[in-house]
């Protein structure tokens, strides 16, 4: 059974946690910092370079990986905060769009075809509100996006609430931010190749919405030329089924286990 899905709003106590960061701003210069306006490029990438840097990635990956990344924070500040999309735009189904976002019963949010849809055809493009190096440890790297793009981000679905890799060391609003940004990471990113820079993690946001299938309908494939991940229809689709991807493609036995496990999908 599916329901229209309601607009959605942020949960009282993640709002107040966001309010909280955004409002008592720790120093600028710190590595903690948000940003409540446009950085300059030059801020960012020095703040991407530093965070790269301490997690001991950018020691033994080509340069290219950190302009990705800046790359996909320079496209979010335009959509969210240039463009002052709503966080929640990402849950409202596009006029026009061959699927359509709903609530499914033991799910929770889920996506199905609003029409009949052929094999082949290109459901969504969608470019990541964040890359990242992939098993990235430079979490902070979040706090280089605009608040409308975290709000958006809080939104989605976290398995893994209870991640304290900074807030137990030092309990402070904007580490219980990262905190919960690090269990939705893990939970929602998918690993892709890109030509540039080799394997990376990408987090979106209506691709995050498809749910897990090991009989998926739906395939996804990272589109170099316009950095974004295109979902296409495996086959022909009849209106209102669900649209269902395969999240570890590829992954056998215990990788695969473990892998969906991380998603939040333990029976399998």
């Amino acid at each position: 059974m599916v329901s229209k899905l309601e607009p959605y709003e942020l949960p009282g106590k993640r709002l107040a946690l966001l309010q909280q960061c955004f409002c008592q701003q720790a120093d600028p210069e710190s590595i903690a910092a948000v940003y409540t306006k446009r950085p300059k490029e030059s801020e960012l990438r020095t703040k991407i370079t530093g965070e790269l840097s301490m997690s001991g990635y950018a020691t033994h990956h080509p340069a290219p990986v950190m302009e990705a990344v800046l790359r996909s924070v320079a496209r979010t500040w335009d959509k969210f905060h240039e463009a002052s999309v709503s966080p929640s735009d990402f849950v409202r189904t596009p006029n026009g769009a061959s699927y359509e976002i709903v609530n499914i019963a033991g799910k929770g949010r889920g996506i199905i075809a609003s029409r009949d849809i052929k094999a082949g055809e290109t459901i969504l493009e969608e470019a990541p509100v964040l890359v990242l190096p992939p098993e990235s440890v430079a979490i902070l790297i979040f706090l280089t996006l605009p608040r409308e793009a975290l709000e958006a981000i809080l939104l989605l679905y976290n398995e893994h609430p209870g991640v304290k890799r900074l807030s137990a060391a030092q309990d402070i609003p904007v580490h219980r931010l990262v905190d919960l940004l690090q269990g939705i990471l893990n939970t929602n990113a998918f690993g892709t190749h890109c030509v540039s820079c080799g394997n990376v993690g990408v987090l979106l946001l209506t691709g995050s919405l498809f749910n897990h299938s090991d009989n998926a309908n739906v395939t996804r494939q990272w589109d170099d030329a316009t950095e974004k991940m295109v979902f296409t229809s495996e086959r022909d689709i009849k209106v209102g089924e669900e649209l269902v991807l395969d999240y570890v493609p590829g992954m056998v036995g215990l990788e695969r286990v473990e892998r969906l496990r991380g998603y939040g999908i333990l029976e399998i």
